[in-house]
């Protein structure tokens, strides 16, 4: 035992962490008693930083991810209200809710898909798992054709766009963890590559790969 981080009042349900910059790591707590908490660890030393209230909510399930751009977290937490609310900032606050989903969502990962655009895959107990893009926003050209809706929040100095990317259905019981397929790398570049292949766990018995259709 490195360090022991005390502080909730009830039972811890989930926990996250990333590393920030260098050996830095930040890590994330959710609990029963409806708050998450954030911690830093930083040469050896874990140092409080901020109590997230989330307003009698039950934080089920957690991730964090470095937003593509500007190299800052951005925080997904999964409510026992069926949404993911995101927060950011230096001071973390909620900045959007992604809604959809009809039960609890268990399970949140997440892809860098670009030096713009990231892909969060959450599965629910709906048995349905949700693919959301968040990229830094563009304005759509007018003209004809179809638009896709897309939310647009502000974080870091920059405007980012939200969309629903796709509703993958295939699993006949509830759906309680995704994971991305690990990166590749290119030999000639040394550049980190995205491989879309998604690994999807059931309470139906069954594990899912997904990829997309060729």
């Amino acid at each position: 035992v490195t360090g022991t981080m005390t502080g909730h009042t009830d039972g811890i349900t989930c926990v996250h962490g990333i590393y920030s910059s260098g050996d830095n790591i930040v890590v994330y707590t959710g609990s029963i008693d409806s708050t998450v908490r954030v911690w830093e660890r930083i040469n050896g030393i874990t140092t409080f930083k901020q109590t997230i209230n989330l307003n009698s909510g039950l934080c089920l399930t957690l991730h964090s991810h470095l937003l593509p751009m500007v190299n800052k977290p951005i925080l997904f937490c999964a409510l026992d209200d069926h949404k993911i609310h995101i927060f950011t900032g230096d001071e973390y606050h909620r900045v959007h809710t992604l809604t959809g989903h009809e039960d609890w969502v268990r399970g949140l990962d997440v892809l860098d898909v670009d030096e713009t655009t990231i892909l969060l895959a959450s599965a629910s107990q709906d048995t349905y798992i949700r693919l959301w893009r968040i990229q830094v926003h563009k304005d759509q050209e007018s003209g004809p054709g179809i638009k896709v809706e897309e939310k647009v929040f502000s974080a870091y100095g920059k405007q980012w766009a939200v969309k629903l990317d796709a509703v993958l259905a295939g699993h006949e019981g509830w759906v309680y963890g995704v994971q991305w397929h690990p990166y590749v790398y290119d030999k000639d570049t040394n550049k980190r590559l995205p491989v879309y292949r998604l690994l999807s766990s059931s309470l139906d018995k069954t594990v899912i790969i997904w990829e997309p259709d060729a």
